[in-house]
């Protein structure tokens, strides 16, 4: 709580974790690992990102809608609730 925070993203992460109880420890970069190469990744800004999202198409709905105008048992019951 000594540390001055600057940014609006540290105020907001702050006011987050203010509420636990916690304490922080140093860990050399040796015996942190991930935390060290989390630190070490290449800013992808300037080479650009290209996200992908895929979502999978129905379309037994309109089939079955569609063999419903063809099956004659569908056209037997349909004629019989007219």
């Amino acid at each position: 709580m000594k540390q001055r925070v600057g940014t609006t993203t540290q105020q907001k992460w702050l006011s987050k974790l203010i509420g636990y109880d916690f304490l922080v420890e140093f860990r050399a970069g040796r015996e942190n690992l991930v935390a060290d190469a989390l630190s070490r990744q290449e800013d992808t800004a300037e080479k650009g990102t290209l996200w992908a999202i895929s979502t999978p198409i129905v379309n037994w709905a309109d089939q079955l809608k569609d063999s419903y105008k063809t099956d004659p048992e569908i056209q037997t019951i349909m004629q019989q609730l007219d």
